[in-house]
């Protein structure tokens, strides 16, 4: 009977100390799915932002690039990204293309700074405020 009364609370302080890396874990997991559900969302409006533009007919000229931030932005806030990003639409010379298409490029690039959700997985700086960035650029057609 001595021995066990010396082990007494032992599986009390074994699960607080697993606990805490498995909850650590956990929301870890879930902290770094968040992140890259908005580098995906980022990326995919990035896209969409580059597509749209391109078929624009007055965007050789500049025009659209303001009208392209405003819509790329309003889709990012309608998607959930929070704050407010930076979106650099530009027009870019390309190479000549032998496909047919022309040689000018319609370009946007996003970056955004992504804040942890939850502050256990800002601990040590390991997901502590991150750049996200993404370019996209779609040739616009000779018509």
């Amino acid at each position: 009977m001595k021995i066990l009364a010396h082990q007494r609370g032992s599986e009390t302080v074994e699960f607080a100390l697993v606990a805490l890396w498995f909850f650590f874990v956990v929301f870890l997991i879930i902290e770094t799915s968040l992140m890259i559900r908005e580098y995906n969302t980022i990326a995919l409006v990035a896209q969409e932002g580059a597509r749209r533009g391109s078929m624009v007919a007055d965007v050789a000229e500049g025009g659209a690039n303001i009208g392209m931030a405003a819509w790329v932005l309003a889709r990012l806030h309608g998607l959930g990204i929070p704050g407010t990003p930076t979106i650099t639409p530009r027009v870019t010379a390309a190479t000549a293309d032998p496909s047919g298409w022309g040689n000018i490029n319609f370009c946007i690039e996003i970056q955004h700074t992504y804040s942890p959700v939850i502050p256990l997985a800002a601990i040590g700086d390991l997901l502590n405020a991150m750049a996200l960035q993404k370019e996209s650029c779609m040739p616009i057609p000779e018509i």
